[in-house]
Formats: C-alpha cells, structure tokens, sequence
C-alpha cells in the first residue's frame, strides 16, 4: 500500500473545516490550527519585545554618548583646572624662591611672623645672629626663642614684637634679642 498525502490549504474557514471532517482528520486539524494561532501569538510578542529591546539599546546608546560627553567635559575641565594650579604653584615657588633671594642678600636680619607669632620666613642674617638655621626657626613660635625670660614670660598680645594685635603692624625702637647660646645682642 502506498501512503497518501492529502494537503489542506487555506487559512481556515468553513470549506477548509469541512475537508478536515471529511477526511476525519479535524481533530488534528483543529490541533494544528491552535498550535500555529499559539505560534502566531508567540512569534508576535517575539516582535514586539524585539522593538522594546531595539527601543532600549537605542536609549541606552544615547545615554552612554551623553554621560561620555559629559565625562569628557569634566575630565576637560579638571585638565584645565589642574594645569592652572600647576602654573600657580610654579608662580608661588618662584615667587618665594625670589623673595628669599632678597631677603638672603639683605644685611639685616628680617623675619615675619602669622598671627600666632610663628615665623612664617626668616633671612640668613636673622638665623646667623640668632645662632641658628633657618629651617631650626622657621615655623615654630618665636616669642619664647628670641627674648630675654622676662620678655617672654609676657603674653604674646602684650609683646611690642610678636604680637599680631599691636598697632602699627610696623614696629621701631630699641630692645634686645637673645641667641640660642643664650647671649643678648641689640636691636633697632
């Protein structure tokens, strides 16, 4: 015996239900209209969630290129900035590098002290008539180093030569210091 294909075409309808029932396949018939209608429904939410993917990945993609255009501003901007303080912080030392320059060539000790009486600077003179380094001063309170104890015991606000609050800032007259050895030496 030979086998027997029969093929049923059309979209459904009442002929092609028919046909089904006459050859007695319409359980099969039926079967197969719900699995293709099911793959149908399936392939149709497959498209759909591609378009919701294609969607995303294209918000994405333009998401990435804003926060990489923003990044590469920051990151421009930090250049720039970090560039600018380089260039003020090369300034500042050759400004200082120059400052102590004169103030090494100068004959007379000279010192500045902040608002606490630390030496903020101090020459070469300064730290030779004091018996010392410059870096040995620089940065610690003076008021207690370079008087006599009387001088010192006096509170700083009260010092005619430490002291921040005193007025003028600029000060003249005679006195004395004392050197790290101890000895007294005159000042103008």
């Amino acid at each position: 015996a030979g086998l027997h294909t029969t093929f049923i075409t059309g979209r459904g309808g009442d002929s092609v239900r028919r046909r089904a029932q006459e050859l007695g396949i319409a359980r099969i018939w039926e079967r197969a209209r719900d699995k293709s209608a099911a793959f149908d429904e399936m392939l149709a939410e497959i498209h759909t969630r591609d378009a919701e993917l294609e969607e995303r990945r294209a918000n994405l993609e333009l998401q990435v290129a804003e926060r990489t255009r923003e990044l590469r501003v920051a990151n421009s901007e930090l250049t720039q900035a970090r560039d600018e303080a380089q260039e003020i912080a090369d300034a500042s030392e050759q400004l200082a590098r120059h400052k102590q320059a004169m103030l090494n060539t100068a004959a007379e000790g000279i010192f500045g002290l902040d608002e606490h009486g630390v030496a903020t600077f101090i020459n070469r003179s300064a730290a030779r008539m004091f018996g010392t380094s410059i870096e040995e001063l620089v940065g610690r309170p003076l008021h207690s180093i370079i008087h006599d104890p009387e001088m010192a015991a006096l509170p700083l606000d009260s010092c005619p030569v430490c002291s921040a609050t005193q007025h003028p800032p600029r000060r003249s007259g005679s006195a004395s210091f004392v050197t790290f050895t101890g000895t007294s030496f005159p000042i103008e």
